[in-house]
């Protein structure tokens, strides 16, 4: 494991948190100064889930959190607690109960109150059959013979899925997941299914037998470069992000440091093209970085418990320039 690009990414980390804790702060104040007091959004909680995955690995390594970025997820999660789901139609309640869900998850460490409050979320989550999502409907691309593209909404779902069964260990949410990862895989031949990068990350938070086909999909990122090529063309932010998702699952040293190369490169880019791009329009691009990047650290404690005291040198042959470039950025 390369200790240095960890560093790296922590330095970067906690200056991406303090200005989106700057950020949501000034967002919930503006809108409170509007009038009175507005329910929270699906946006307003994007931002906070960012925030918390961010402050839980930092404390996690052991490292004081922001004192601001705890003040403001505490102030944010007071808020949350009392505020009732609302929205003009279905789709919308479904997508703040899927965004509260993944929030109340990650900050349930706050006090016993929260933590219930998580465990009822997530239950209800599971047990609900929300329509916005539709995913047990689906099948195959027949023109393509892939696993169906997933819609936003639908993405988020199952990262809250993955989250459930990965960080509060609920069972019935790998299950739910592998359901939902069986459909998509259906009449597809298996070598499009180990292409499947997209599917990499649910494939490792569901149960057997998915969780040994993302091995084979992850074997495809790392030794087929037309595979990361492809998934670093078309969305390299989800791409590593379902990467780190598997890593964290089922760590492994040689794909964990070849990620962790990736993942530089994209936030140096990310980094010159921030200099010429509005405060606005990087919010949601920072947002993905900040919950990649959380994403990367939480694979690399995953890793150093596996190793349990062993040496892990870093790789330093490997090279993401070497195989393709990200585009998008």
């Amino acid at each position: 494991m390369n200790e240095s690009a960890e560093q790296y990414l922590r330095s970067d980390l906690r200056g991406k948190c303090r200005n989106l804790a700057r950020t949501l702060e000034k967002v919930l104040t503006d809108d409170c100064a509007a009038g009175a007091k507005p329910p929270l959004t699906s946006a307003h909680y994007a931002m906070a889930t960012a925030l918390a995955r961010a402050v839980h690995v930092i404390e996690t390594d052991g490292s004081p959190a922001d004192e601001m970025c705890l003040m403001v997820l505490q102030s944010f999660t007071a808020a949350a607690m009392v505020d009732p789901l609302h929205g003009d139609d279905r789709d919308t309640v479904d997508s703040i109960q899927i965004a509260k869900t993944q929030y109340l998850t990650l900050i349930r460490r706050q006090s016993i109150r929260v933590r219930a409050a998580a465990l009822e979320a997530g239950q209800k989550l599971i047990a609900d059959e929300l329509p916005v999502i539709g995913l047990t409907e689906r099948g195959a691309d027949n023109a393509s013979n892939t696993p169906f593209k997933l819609s936003c909404e639908q993405n988020n779902y199952l990262l809250c899925l993955a989250d459930l069964g990965t960080e509060a260990e609920l069972e019935k949410a790998k299950q739910l997941l592998a359901n939902v990862v069986e459909t998509a895989f259906s009449n597809v031949t298996y070598k499009n299914v180990c292409r499947a990068h997209q599917w990499m990350g649910f494939a490792a938070a569901a149960t057997t037998p998915y969780a040994e086909m993302a091995d084979d999909i992850a074997m495809q990122v790392l030794f087929q470069p037309g595979v990361l090529r492809e998934g670093l063309e078309e969305s390299p932010w989800q791409f590593l992000q379902q990467l780190f998702l598997y890593l964290t699952v089922k760590p492994t040293e040689t794909l964990y440091a070849y990620a962790q190369v990736l993942l530089l490169e994209l936030l140096n880019a990310q980094r010159r093209r921030a200099i010429f791009t509005a405060a606005g329009a990087n919010l949601p691009k920072m947002l993905l970085s900040i919950d990649v990047s959380s994403r990367a650290l939480r694979a690399g404690q995953s890793l150093r418990r596996k190793l349990s005291g062993k040496t892990a040198s870093p790789l330093p042959f490997l090279r993401g320039s070497a195989v393709a470039k990200p585009k998008d950025v």
